[in-house]
């Protein structure tokens, strides 16, 4: 990771002072202009992070050295000959840096978290805001506590709002991000069931969530679902809570919009950013501006036609609730058949059989032919017995039904295609780490 410093960029004296770290007193004076995780990418001036990931990056540090490094952020005394800025921890080092950014209130910050949805509202807000703010948001999904310091160091120093993703997969994480971001702007845009194994009831989930307000400014603001019953205690402090609606065809029509019928991940982001938009006192004028913008913004669903064929990879990552709306969207498309290709759904804890099984059964109300794979195959396959839909023994039968399908991408790829007609609109969705684009691409190969 390169991390070019923006409102981060301070001499290694100042540095030392955030992190409490012990220091050689020659360095001081020292400032460099990049943070730099990988040794490689190391050029004269960079200050190198020695983080410990899948490798340690402490064994790292004399190839830094060699590349021009004028310091080295570490654990302990390396074999470079650099200065050392010695922490306990790099990863905490890393976020009191950060702290240093934040510590100045001219920087308003949006802090956006929830089961499902956060990267498309994070970018909804910022192209909302950005026309009239210098705007700062983080890249990509880089939402965990690397992720949020990296962003806020990087912010160019004109920078007037931070619109920062937050996500967390086990218990305390969001405390700590909190403490990083202390958030003017709050965002939940939903509970629901991801990484339920790892927090055990939704109530939990709710719980951790919430904690995006621990450090929270006061008198600041914190944008919810309306109607989500466990997000209706909210801490004191003069937080304001904000109910919020998705667009729906009513809100559609009143801002002139096309009204995209059952893309839930977008009208989510545009009744969000719409309400943060009149929280910072926009005009009518320019949220249908911000709003005509964001319809066409990616998302992390992407489409592509091929051979008579109408894919769509929504692989990015799959909870019950990301895998309905996907489903509801592909119900909505026009073309030959619906196909849906669905793998596991992963860090579901206990009730994983259940969830997979309460799928197969909405699957099969909204596709004429399913494919399932994985771990978790027999329970979509149960849930969609359950619905009376039938199995097609042979997957390649031009048939439709379902199949429980078996094998390497490759083969996997060869039993779809097989199946497929031309006209087809073919959706594939399972958690990221099932790879679906690659079986999207064994498919397009064969095609081509």
């Amino acid at each position: 990771m390169i991390v070019s410093l923006g409102l981060g960029a301070i001499n290694c004296g100042a540095l030392v002072s955030l992190c409490g770290a012990i220091v050689p007193d020659e360095i001081v004076n020292m400032r460099p202009c990049r943070l730099v995780t990988d040794s490689r990418e190391i050029v004269e001036g960079d200050l190198f992070c020695a983080l410990k990931g899948l490798e340690d990056g402490h064994k790292y540090a004399a190839e830094a050295e060699k590349r021009g490094a004028i310091a080295v952020l570490a654990e302990k005394k390396t074999d470079a000959r650099l200065p050392h800025i010695i922490v306990p921890s790099v990863r905490k080092a890393l976020g009191d840096w950060a702290i240093g950014v934040t510590e100045d209130d001219a920087l308003l910050r949006i802090g956006i978290t929830g089961s499902v949805g956060k990267t498309t509202v994070k970018d909804a807000i910022a192209s909302m805001l950005a026309p009239h703010f210098s705007v700062h948001a983080t890249y990509g999904n880089f939402n965990n506590d690397l992720g949020l310091p990296f962003t806020l160091l990087s912010a160019p120093r004109n920078t007037e709002i931070a619109v920062c993703e937050l996500g967390v997969n086990h218990k305390g994480e969001m405390r700590e991000l909190s403490r990083i971001l202390r958030p003017h702007i709050s965002v939940i845009t939903c509970i629901g069931h991801a990484h339920i194994g790892a927090f055990g009831t939704r109530e939990a989930i709710a719980a951790e969530k919430l904690d995006i307000l621990a450090y929270a400014k006061e008198n600041g603001a914190v944008f919810v679902p309306e109607g989500e019953s466990l997000l209706s205690c909210i801490p004191p402090r003069g937080i304001r809570r904000i109910s919020t609606l998705p667009f729906g065809e009513k809100e559609y029509t009143a801002h002139g919009l096309p009204y995209p019928f059952e893309d839930t991940a977008r009208s989510f982001a545009l009744g969000y950013a719409a309400k943060i938009g009149e929280h910072l006192s926009l005009s009518e004028k320019a949220i249908h501006a911000g709003l005509e913008r964001i319809l066409s913004l990616e998302t992390h669903r992407h489409e592509s036609v091929l051979g008579g064929f109408h894919f769509i990879d929504d692989g990015y990552n799959a909870s019950p609730e990301s895998m309905l709306g996907a489903l509801r969207y592909l119900a909505s498309q026009s073309g030959k058949r619906r196909v849906a290709v669905l793998g596991d759904m992963l860090e579901l804890g206990e009730q994983s059989s259940s969830y997979h099984r309460a799928i197969g059964r909405f699957a099969a109300r909204h596709a004429e032919r399913l494919f399932f794979f994985g771990a978790y195959a027999k329970d979509y396959e149960a849930g969609a017995r359950a619905e009376g839909m039938r199995q097609i023994q042979d997957p390649r039968e031009n048939l439709n039904g379902f199949s429980v399908i078996k094998g390497d991408r490759e083969t996997l790829a060869a039993q779809i295609l097989s199946a497929l007609q031309e006209g087809d609109v073919i959706l594939f969705k399972a958690s990221r780490a099932l790879q679906v684009e690659k079986i999207i691409d064994h498919i397009k190969k064969q095609i081509s």
